[in-house]
């Protein structure tokens, strides 16, 4: 005799727990080597424009800036 939570098994489909679907990981990744790649050329950029080591935190502001821009235009797209 089945009982929940024992041994046996449940002939009811009621019974039966979806099967978890883990996520696509592959977007994310694609999204942080985007980031990481759009650092590294602003930094390049920045050292080719003559900044020297300026150049670290104004790659890091630019990328910081574009993720806030981006967050606020889909926070407005969504309403």
């Amino acid at each position: 005799m089945f009982h929940p939570g024992g041994f046996g098994e449940s002939s009811d489909s009621h019974d039966k727990r979806p099967a978890k679907v883990d996520p696509c990981i592959i977007r994310p990744i694609i999204f942080l080597v985007c980031i990481l790649l759009s650092w590294t050329t602003c930094l390049v950029l920045g050292l080719q424009l003559g900044f020297g080591w300026y150049a670290w935190p104004l790659g890091t502001l630019v990328v910081g800036s574009v993720f806030i821009i981006y967050s606020v235009l889909k926070w407005l797209s969504s309403r």
